[in-house]
Order: structure tokens, then C-alpha cells, then sequence
């Protein structure tokens, strides 16, 4: 560059060397923001959770019985109040319900439970469980639903 054009830079006036030529600037970090469900939240849900099981067998021919079930999880959030900030109310309700399928620790918890339910309404162990979850809510109840089929363990 030439000293006089240095001269101008160097003194704050900027002149037009050439014409700008447009560029495009990303960003260098990536931003996420995520919810999820707060696993000690949850353990209160579940802690005050209504839990309705039932269900029966059904024997195919030349099969091993099946148990056929259902596991209905009722959550009052108002009654978790005490224990959990924020407001708990048809809106938290409806969140719940959106993310409760979708977070992998809420689905775990959610089959160990059924799988729990259906056993001790069988009175016996079962394997090859097969779980199926809708969750709704009604008001500021999030009610959760499991379909559950397994095979009985024969000895």
C-alpha cells in the first residue's frame, strides 16, 4: 500500500480503495436451547401419581399365555405444588404432556413402572414386554396411559 493511502487510513479517514465487496460472517458457536423434564420434578410427579392397573390373559392355541394390560398414571400437579416451582397449572400440563413421550428418562421410568404393574396384576414374571404410552391431560392432570403385553414365563 502506498505511505500516502497509510497516511489516510492512519489518521481515521477511510477512503474508498475499491469497492466493498459484500461478505457473508456466520457464526462461530452454535446456540441451542432445550426443555426437558427435571429428573427430581419428575420423581415428585411420579411420587404423587395415581396408578390404576389392569388387564388379563389371553391363551393362543399352541402359545404361551399372554398378558394383556393396562397401566393408567393420573398426576394431580397441584399436588406437587409444595415441591416444585413455577406455576402448575393446565399450561405446565399441557407442556408435560408434549415433552413426556419424547424424554427418554420419563419413557424409562414410565416402562419400569409398567412392567412393575403389570407383573404384580398377572402374579407372575413376565418377558418379552411390549409398552405402548399416549399422555393427555385434563385441567392441571397429566394422565399418561401404557398398554402393556407380555408373555408369561413358563418353569
Amino acid at each position: 500500500m502506498s505511505s500516502a493511502k497509510q497516511a489516510d487510513l492512519s489518521q481515521g479517514s477511510i477512503t474508498c480503495l475499491k469497492p466493498m465487496v459484500s461478505a457473508r460472517k456466520v457464526s462461530l458457536f452454535r446456540r441451542e436451547i432445550r426443555e426437558w423434564i427435571s429428573p427430581p420434578a419428575f420423581e415428585i410427579l411420579m411420587g404423587a401419581a395415581e396408578i390404576i392397573t389392569e388387564g388379563s390373559f389371553d391363551t393362543p392355541a399352541d402359545q404361551s399365555p399372554v398378558f394383556l394390560g393396562s397401566v393408567q398414571v393420573v398426576v394431580p400437579l397441584s399436588a406437587c405444588s409444595s415441591f416444585i416451582q413455577g406455576p402448575l397449572d393446565a399450561s405446565a400440563a399441557r407442556r408435560l404432556t408434549q415433552m413426556i413421550l419424547s424424554d427418554r428418562m420419563a419413557r424409562e421410568v414410565l416402562g419400569e413402572l409398567a412392567l412393575r404393574e403389570a407383573e404384580r396384576a398377572a402374579g407372575c414374571a413376565l418377558f418379552e414386554l411390549q409398552t405402548e404410552m399416549t399422555a393427555s391431560h385434563r385441567g392441571d392432570e397429566l394422565r399418561i396411559s401404557i398398554d402393556v403385553e407380555g408373555m408369561v414365563r413358563q418353569r
